[in-house]
């Protein structure tokens, strides 16, 4: 494997970073001090849930997210003078601020519950001890009963000394995992 892992840092708050236009489809997962949601991007960064429910930034203390098509990346975290965040992506260029990759290795998690609703581009993940959720399979084949499946990537760099390390952990793509009881 060839290419560079690149990052372009964003100062500022989390809008900023959103209103990228590369980043408009992106699937974001947000952190607030009450709970953890998923959204998609949307022309001028605005975050759209499911129903098209605009996501208000105002609690958002963390957020990561990914363009299932581009590959993109991105990160913001909220910090005392306002936030910090970054788009990274993989490429054939080298720059100032990218890291060789010698490999990558995919990893898939198993997300829990499993699609109790499936309604347009969204799907909603429910387990009974925890509750439900919304997340956005666009294009993705989904039924009730399926399972969910978010695959990292963890993309390998030499250090300084030599040694083969993990440079960075993205979020690649969100799967269905098709029932047992499927045909």
């Amino acid at each position: 494997m060839s290419g560079y892992i690149c990052t372009s840092k964003v100062d500022g708050d989390a809008s900023s970073l959103l209103a990228r236009p590369e980043l408009s489809g992106s699937t974001v997962f947000i952190s607030t001090p009450r709970r953890w949601l998923t959204a998609v991007v949307g022309d001028g960064g605005t975050l759209f849930g499911h129903d098209d429910a605009v996501v208000d930034l105002g609690d958002v203390f963390a957020l990561e997210g990914f363009h299932p098509d581009t590959g993109i990346n991105f990160r913001w975290r909220l910090t005392a003078e306002g936030g910090v965040g970054a788009t990274i992506g993989s490429s054939d260029v080298q720059t100032e601020e990218s890291s060789c990759i010698l490999d990558h290795i995919d990893t898939e998690y198993l997300l829990w519950g499993s699609i109790a609703e499936v309604d347009d581009d969204w799907a909603r993940l429910h387990e009974t001890r925890v509750g439900s959720i919304w997340i956005p399979f666009t294009g993705s084949h989904t039924c009730v009963g399926s399972r969910a499946q978010m695959t990292r990537r963890e993309y390998i760099t030499r250090s300084d000394d030599g040694i083969a390390v993990v440079a960075d952990e993205l979020y690649i793509r969100l799967t269905v995992e098709s029932s047992e009881t499927e045909s």
